[in-house]
């Protein structure tokens, strides 16, 4: 059952400052937890502390994001947005303050935790509000649009760590985080129409959850897609810390922009895609390959080939799940439900993060990628087996 949307009529100006305005954020989000992980692993040495620099970003987001999911279906979303913003930036400025005075590594992760509370309500204002602006017909082509910006993004973020790093400035890569973070919030406060980020009306607590329970179950695509997300959710956690000890120090970055670079292509091709148990199994199959591949000794170059591939298949993924969720959940609980799919994303990607250390400790660092292949081509498997 497809739900209607009927969209608002909005500006071509306002919609650009809104989408520039989170490509701009996306942009800061992906500098500060690449960089962040490189620049704690290059203060200590140690794995177990840069992975958990994910798990300190994400836990929040654990808690929080059923919470900002209410919020977006309950507040004004652009107040929201800039908020989270805004919030981010004084966070920044904290972070090169305690780079420069040399406080403890751990004081990082505390400000990368309350930075990450403060982003989470993005993703669900955002999920809430596209339906609202270009209405079902639009959303594949609007959501293919917003994941090519995310992933420019993801592009972009990490070749200004690389360049900051490879000169260790690391607390000026705080700084250029918080200008990113700043230039956002400028860039939507000049946003004039907010008649789409308006709340015209929503269901109490119990409500919403009992209707977002019944959306996932009435729903196959919904429920195949959030599942899958939930997987390449995992295998990117994984990703941010095995990079991390498989290539240098000025080259960690650039295998992020290779994820990233491949998520383009992921997300002009998601539209194609369907949402099938078997179109999610083949993809998800694909990643394991690209896994796999990860495993062995391969030159940067192969390398970056590989993981633009991996970047492909988990890009497909998010824009075929934020699809399904803006399509087939009732519009009061568009983002309470962007908010628990989010929360299962970010469960998993601190349980990658966290798993990334021991796996290479009880297997090593390279036979740690076959074994979380074999991970995701279960999970491939188990979809066709619900689908039989």
């Amino acid at each position: 059952m497809t739900v209607l949307v009927a969209a608002r009529p909005a500006s071509r100006g306002d919609i650009l400052k809104l989408a520039t305005g989170f490509a701009v954020s996306q942009m800061g989000d992906a500098a500060y937890g690449i960089g962040l992980t490189a620049v704690v692993y290059a203060r200590s040495q140690s794995a177990a502390l840069a992975g958990a620099v994910t798990a300190a970003r994400v836990l929040p987001a654990v808690v929080a994001g059923p919470v900002a999911g209410m919020l977006a279906d309950r507040t004004h979303r652009l107040n929201l947005l800039i908020l989270a913003d805004l919030s981010r930036v004084a966070l920044m400025a904290a972070s090169a303050a305690a780079v420069i005075a040399g406080w403890p590594v751990w004081t990082l992760l505390v400000l990368a935790a309350w930075a990450q509370a403060a982003a989470v309500v993005s993703g669900p204002c955002l999920a809430a509000t596209l339906p609202t602006l270009v209405g079902v017909a639009g959303l594949a082509k609007a959501n293919a649009t917003r994941a090519v910006l995310t992933e420019l993004s993801f592009i972009a973020g990490p070749l200004i760590v690389a360049g900051l790093l490879s000169f260790h400035a690391h607390a000026a890569l705080f700084a250029v985080i918080g200008a990113a973070f700043a230039a956002s919030a400028a860039l939507l406060l000049t946003i004039t129409d907010h008649s789409a980020f308006r709340v015209v009306g929503f269901a109490r607590s119990r409500a919403s959850l009992r209707t977002v329970g019944a959306a996932l179950r009435g729903r196959p695509a919904l429920l195949t897609m959030a599942l899958t997300d939930v997987v390449g959710s995992f295998v990117y956690g994984l990703l941010t810390v095995l990079l991390v000890m498989v290539v240098a120090d000025d080259r960690y970055g650039l295998a992020f922009v290779a994820l990233g670079a491949g998520g383009i292509l992921g997300a002009l091709t998601a539209p194609r895609c369907g949402d099938s148990p078997r179109a999610a199994a083949v993809i998800l199959a694909a990643l394991a390959v690209m896994l796999d591949l990860c495993g062995l000794d391969l030159g940067f170059a192969t390398l970056t080939l590989v993981l633009g591939m991996a970047g492909a298949a988990i890009t497909t993924i998010e824009v075929r799940t934020d699809i399904a969720v803006q399509r087939d959940t009732p519009p009061p609980v568009v983002g309470t439900m962007a908010g628990w799919i989010l929360h299962a994303d970010y469960v998993a990607m601190a349980a990658g993060a966290a798993l990334a250390a021991p796996l290479t400790t009880v297997v090593g660092l390279q036979a740690a990628f076959p074994v979380a292949a074999v991970v995701v081509a279960t999970s491939a498997a188990l979809l066709i087996l619900r689908r039989t």
